[in-house]
């Protein structure tokens, strides 16, 4: 799955992986240049069995990428305030580990997100 809506931020990183039935093995945040500029996501390497996975996520507003659940549902309020809009998508990339490791999978999932934000981008409200 790429993208999942809602009309509020999805529970934390953790839940959401656990849903999926993933195990966080790394976690941390990544910034990724596009040609929409730079976004900050957050970057988990994951477990299921004895497969391995790179896992690429944020919330998406109409005007900003948030990396951090808080953070997302400040902006919530805030974009509710001026735009009269609450919705919030969250985006997830997860590309399984193949030959190359680990590094390969991240950097295949962060060049997907690279060419892949710009496409999205297009789709959204303004």
């Amino acid at each position: 799955p790429v993208a999942a809506r809602g009309t509020q931020p999805a529970a934390l990183a953790q839940n959401v992986l656990a849903r999926i039935r993933l195990d966080a093995r790394t976690t941390g945040e990544t910034t990724i240049d596009t040609t929409d500029g730079a976004i900050t996501v957050n970057r988990y390497l994951v477990a299921k069995g004895k497969e391995r996975a790179a896992v690429l996520f944020w919330y998406q507003r109409p005007r900003r990428v948030v990396s951090g659940e808080w953070a997302a549902k400040l902006w919530l309020v805030a974009d509710a305030i001026r735009d009269k809009r609450t919705d919030t998508s969250l985006v997830r990339i997860i590309l399984w580990e193949t030959a190359g490791g680990d590094d390969a999978a991240m950097a295949a999932a962060t060049g997907l997100a690279r060419s892949f934000y710009p496409v999205l981008r297009e789709h959204l409200p303004h």
